[in-house]
């Protein structure tokens, strides 16, 4: 039931990836009502499928990397879907979406049962450092999307290219809110994931 459940949480943030490219290319809003519908649903299906691996007799640990990898691309959704609600950032999930697709389709192939590792008997300090780290990270890698797109965007600008694209890309005053509130809330983060790692 695990494994199905994430091949449908990929299958879905394909679908919102392919939504956000095509909400960019056609002027329909519909599509940008797709993509956020699809992230939800994604979202809801992947945090369904961590609750589930909990209820396996040997549930594999989080300190592992595919299911790091997976909670790092669930936190990532979930920050898109933040900043969708607050600003025209569909241009954002054309990048976040199809990297949640490769982090839980990772963790769908690579997903075993697994005895108890040695990391279960140091409480839950690892599983702290896992959870912060990959929130860190996911919000630092947010930031560096939307900093390569804030960075061709401002190229194009700069030569006086304006793609047919452009329309239904960020602006780049919108970009620069997004990194700037991505890092401040990400290094913080992983600097409490590093020092729970201690």
């Amino acid at each position: 039931m695990v494994i199905e459940a994430l091949h449908i949480t990929a299958a879905l943030y394909l679908l919102a990836g392919l939504a956000a490219i095509s909400g960019i290319t056609l002027p329909k809003a519909l599509f940008g009502r797709a993509t956020r519908w699809l992230l939800a649903a994604g979202v809801i299906l992947h945090g369904i499928a961590f609750a589930r691996l909990h209820t396996l007799p040997n549930p594999p640990q989080v300190t592992d990397l595919p299911s790091a990898v997976s909670l790092a691309a669930w936190l990532a959704v979930i920050v898109n879907l933040l900043l969708l609600r607050s600003g025209r950032l569909e241009g954002l999930a054309v990048l976040v979406a199809p990297l949640a697709f490769l982090g839980v389709f990772y963790e769908s192939f690579a997903f075993h049962a697994t005895a108890p590792a040695a990391a279960a008997d140091a409480g839950s300090w690892p599983h702290l450092h896992v959870v912060l780290a990959s929130a860190g990270l996911a919000l630092l890698g947010i930031a560096g999307l939307a900093g390569a797109l804030f960075l061709a965007e401002d190229r194009a600008l700069k030569a006086k290219r304006i793609p047919a694209l452009r329309r239904g890309l960020p602006s780049l005053e919108a970009l620069d809110r997004v990194n700037a509130m991505t890092i401040a809330t990400g290094f913080p983060l992983l600097t409490c994931g590093v020092i729970a790692g201690m």
